[in-house]
C-alpha cells in the first residue's frame, strides 16, 4: 500500500512539471519562415485556431508561433489628438515616422538606451525617414515632442 502511494506522489509532480512549457509548440504538417529588410513572416499549416487584430499602429496575432513580443509604443500623451506611427519595427536600418492630424512643427529624437541623443529631426512632412544603418543592433527610444518640448509619444525601436 505504501509503495504505490509513494510512487504516485513522486510521479504526479514530475508529470505536472513536465507538462508546463514556456515556449509555444505545435505539431504541423508543413511551414516556412521568410525574412526581409522590412520584417519577417512565419507560418505553419495545421494550426487549429489563429486570429489577428490590426490597426494603424500595428497588429497582434495569436496562435502557436508567438515566440517573441515586440512593443512599439511606450508612452502616449492622451492630451494630444495626434495619430503617430513608426514602422517597420523591428527594422534592419530605415525607420519611418508618420504623423497625421497635426499641422504644427514636431521634433523627433532617437536615443540609445544610455540616453545619448543619436538623431534629432524636425518633422515637417507627413512621413519622415530615419537612417539607423550606421548604428549597432539593439534597442532605441524615439521621443516625439511639440514645439514647447512636451512629450507627445514615445516609441521603442528594435534594430537587427
Amino acid at each position: 500500500m505504501k509503495k504505490p502511494l509513494i510512487l504516485s506522489l513522486l510521479i504526479v509532480p514530475w508529470l505536472i512539471v513536465q507538462g508546463q512549457k514556456l515556449t509555444p509548440e505545435v505539431v504541423v504538417s508543413s511551414g516556412e519562415f521568410f525574412q526581409g529588410s522590412s520584417g519577417s513572416l512565419s507560418f505553419s499549416l495545421g494550426e487549429c485556431v489563429t486570429e489577428t487584430y490590426s490597426n494603424s499602429q500595428g497588429s497582434v496575432a495569436q496562435g502557436f508561433q508567438q515566440g517573441t513580443l515586440t512593443i512599439g509604443t511606450l508612452l502616449k500623451n492622451e492630451k494630444f489628438d495626434i495619430s503617430i506611427s513608426v514602422y517597420p519595427v523591428p527594422t534592419a536600418g530605415i525607420v519611418n515616422l508618420k504623423v497625421q492630424d497635426y499641422n504644427d512643427v514636431l521634433t523627433a529624437v532617437i536615443l540609445d538606451l544610455a540616453g545619448h541623443e543619436i538623431i534629432k529631426k524636425a518633422l515637417t512632412q507627413t512621413i519622415s525617414e530615419f537612417d539607423l544603418t550606421k548604428f549597432t543592433s539593439g534597442n532605441y527610444i524615439m521621443n516625439v515632442t511639440n514645439k514647447s518640448g512636451i512629450l507627445i509619444q514615445s516609441f521603442k525601436i528594435t534594430k537587427h
